[in-house]
């Protein structure tokens, strides 16, 4: 929405398909859907849910707020989106019908979805940043059967689940699909009035 930022480049929170921590889970199948509860958490996860739920149902559900910490079964809507760690732990008393948001992007896309990136206002100078965030990165992905293990404990998920999740969903670069894919996500949420539209997505290679 602001035109004053420029893109760190080379590196993101992506993924190319099933992201599996931003999902909606149903009561109904997603088609008969009449209302949705958001989890406030991610302005641009709830962007992107309106965004293809327009494009799946033809036209909006009704959308209300709730907490991460919301269950299906705790809510009149009839559907809830939950990001994150809520998403990936999510147990109901029922059974649920799961709408992906990155599987759903792909489908309408043919590309990738970036949750997160690096941005800093034009002209500030980056002084070796790219760099510096770029190793952190490389330390972090070296060491990830460590925080795979620490997240398991943590979250009470299996090893397997959260070794999938880090090392085979989780994308953490930020090449020109990726870029392609913030542009079309633009265009997308301006021409459904999500935004004003016009802003360039511009990437800082200095």
């Amino acid at each position: 929405r602001a035109g004053d930022y420029r893109i760190v480049p080379g590196m993101s929170i992506s993924a190319d398909g099933p992201v599996e921590s931003v999902r909606i889970f149903s009561k109904t199948p997603i088609e008969k859907a009449r209302s949705v509860a958001l989890d406030r958490s991610s302005r641009t996860s709830v962007t992107l849910a309106k965004i293809l739920l327009k494009r799946k149902l033809g036209a909006l559900p009704e959308f209300t707020s709730c907490s991460p910490e919301a269950d299906l079964s705790s809510i009149t809507s009839d559907a809830i989106l939950l990001i994150g760690d809520p998403a990936m732990t999510f147990r109901s008393g029922r059974d649920a019908f799961v709408f992906d948001l990155g599987e759903e992007w792909k489908t309408l896309t043919g590309l990738p979805f970036v949750y997160a990136m690096w941005v800093a206002r034009a002209g500030v100078e980056l002084k070796g940043l790219q760099s510096k965030l770029a190793r952190a990165r490389d330390e972090g992905l070296a060491r990830l059967d460590e925080i795979v293990a620490e997240a398991g404990e943590e979250l009470g998920l299996s090893l397997d689940t959260c070794a999938h999740y880090l090392k085979d969903i989780m994308k953490y670069n930020l090449g020109e699909r990726e870029i392609e894919a913030l542009r079309l996500f633009q265009e997308f949420a301006a021409q459904d009035g999500l935004c004003p539209g016009g802003v360039k997505i511009a990437v800082d290679y200095r």
